[in-house]
């Protein structure tokens, strides 16, 4: 094969296999694999600023966990949206206000954010939701 380098199971024409090994120790790399890997990741972090050595860019640990706490209230809130329930703040924490049924009587409740989760939910209304609804359409409720 003229004016072809077969390294491992890649081929390069000569010229390229020549502007490799000048990189080499411009680029501190002792090995072709180096500065392959390099190269590609120099070359993609050009044409794909938001990442970085062929990898998506790093986040700081408090930056990820600020996004996923932020990620976690979004859903929480979802969850208070379901109860028709008010979120309000007790000495800088969030909490939320609704209401739990049990056929003719209700309960106020009040639950920090954190801890309302889809098991709350789903108890909001015992025995379920259309047993209660049929108490109250039936005047049977007291509320």
């Amino acid at each position: 094969m003229a004016g072809i380098k077969v390294h491992k199971t890649i081929a390069f024409p000569q010229d390229t296999w020549k502007m490799l090994e000048t990189l080499k120790p411009v680029m501190g790399q002792s090995t072709m694999n180096g500065v392959i890997f390099a190269a590609v990741a120099e070359a993609y972090s050009k044409r794909f600023p938001a990442y970085k050595s062929g990898g998506p860019s790093r986040e700081t640990k408090a930056e990820k966990e600020k996004r996923e706490r932020e990620e976690l209230m979004e859903e929480k809130r979802g969850f208070v949206e379901q109860m028709d329930g008010t979120i309000f703040d007790i000495n800088g924490i969030p909490h939320v206000k609704y209401y739990t049924y049990d056929r003719g009587a209700r309960y106020e409740q009040q639950t920090p954010l954190e801890m309302i989760d889809e098991d709350i939910v789903a108890r909001q209304y015992q025995p379920d939701k259309k047993t209660v609804d049929n108490y109250k359409k039936t005047g049977r409720a007291s509320y």
